[in-house]
Parts: C-alpha cells; sequence; structure tokens
C-alpha cells in the first residue's frame, strides 16, 4: 500500500461518523456555489463560508444546526481533513442528478452511520 493510501484511510478513519446529516446537508449547502480562494487553506475557506453562510443566509437555522458544534468540529480538523470535507460536498454535486435516493448518497459520502 502506498503512503498516501494509508494516510488517506487515516484522514477518513478520522471524518468517519464526524457530522451528522444535518450537518452535512449544511455544509453541502453552502459550498454549493463557492469556489477556494488560493490566497487561504482549506480550512480557513471552509471557516469562511461558515460565517458567510450563518451571518447572511442563516443557512444554521435552515439546517437546525448548532453553529458553534460545526466550527468546533472544523476548527478540530486538520487540513488534510478540511479538503476531504471539501471534496465530499464537491462529491455530492457533481453525482446528485443521477441519484434518486439522495439521503443514502450523502450518509455514504460523509460518512455517516
Amino acid at each position: 500500500m502506498y503512503k498516501s493510501n494509508r494516510k488517506l484511510k487515516r484522514t477518513l478513519l478520522g471524518l468517519s461518523n464526524l457530522f451528522t446529516f444535518d450537518e452535512a446537508r449544511f455544509i453541502i449547502d453552502i459550498l454549493e456555489e463557492a469556489i477556494p480562494r488560493i490566497d487561504m487553506t482549506i480550512k480557513e475557506f471552509l471557516l469562511e463560508q461558515i460565517d458567510i453562510n450563518t451571518h447572511s443566509h442563516k443557512a444554521d437555522k435552515k439546517w437546525c444546526i448548532d453553529k458553534e458544534n460545526i466550527l468546533d468540529k472544523i476548527n478540530k480538523a486538520n487540513e488534510d481533513q478540511c479538503e476531504e470535507i471539501t471534496e465530499m460536498a464537491y462529491e455530492f454535486w457533481r453525482n446528485c442528478r443521477s441519484v434518486t435516493d439522495t439521503k443514502s448518497m450523502i450518509k455514504n459520502i460523509f460518512l455517516i452511520k
């Protein structure tokens, strides 16, 4: 097994059951049209999107999530995990039109049991 595969497995293991279903939908929602900026890390990008979307769009109320709880989870995540979280949301948007059971899809992508 390549070192990069082991690193990916460790990264994904740390994300298993990290988010609730509603938190996953929140992340998917706030990243729908968001494009990471080159002048910030992925973690900074995620934190910025949470801030923008909870203040301006009240996305935390829409999905009934605790903003402080999700901020804590992102702040505790390392850069590799934040990159995977972002990729999970983008994976949903790339494939959601071809799936009828989006609930199962979200749970599978975000490793929610």
